[in-house]
């Protein structure tokens, strides 16, 4: 049986990690990706400071955009706000023709990557440096077809 003492002694290590996880690169953060609050669970009205990372239900790490901390609000979820959050790609996807990146929408682009949306390959010939709504297929300035 678990004690009292056990209990605070986790959370209180919980909390230490979390604190540490701050400094995560990308991949450490995915890595660590159960430290970070699940989206969900986030109580309504929580500060949501410039530069925090969620977890949400997709499965995707989220990033509080700098400049853009806020309180947390059901409605404005991290895949559908992506004024408020950027989608940290996934490392294992490299960008590369042979390992695109999954597109998620508020993602942004980066010249010279490929990204995969409904099965269908994108090369990004213009660094977008905000997220985009929509799908690369959508994105014509962004995306350009790559016939296969």
């Amino acid at each position: 049986m678990i004690t009292e003492k056990a209990i605070e002694k986790l959370k209180a290590m919980r909390k230490q990690a979390e604190i540490n996880a701050a400094g995560n690169t990308d991949a450490q953060a995915y890595e660590t990706s159960a430290l970070y609050e699940y989206w969900p669970d986030i109580p309504e009205g929580t500060m949501l400071e410039a530069g925090k990372i969620v977890q949400h239900s997709d499965g995707i790490l989220y990033r509080v955009k700098e400049g853009q901390g806020h309180q947390k609000q059901s409605t404005w979820s991290p895949d559908t706000a992506a004024s408020l959050f950027t989608p940290i790609p996934k490392p294992e996807e490299s960008g590369t023709e042979d390992n695109p990146i999954a597109w998620v929408e508020g993602m942004e682009s980066e010249e010279g990557k490929y990204y995969i949306s409904d099965g269908v390959k994108y090369l990004c010939i213009e660094s977008s440096g905000i997220g985009l709504y929509g799908k690369p297929a959508d994105l014509a300035r962004y995306f350009q077809l790559v016939e296969e």
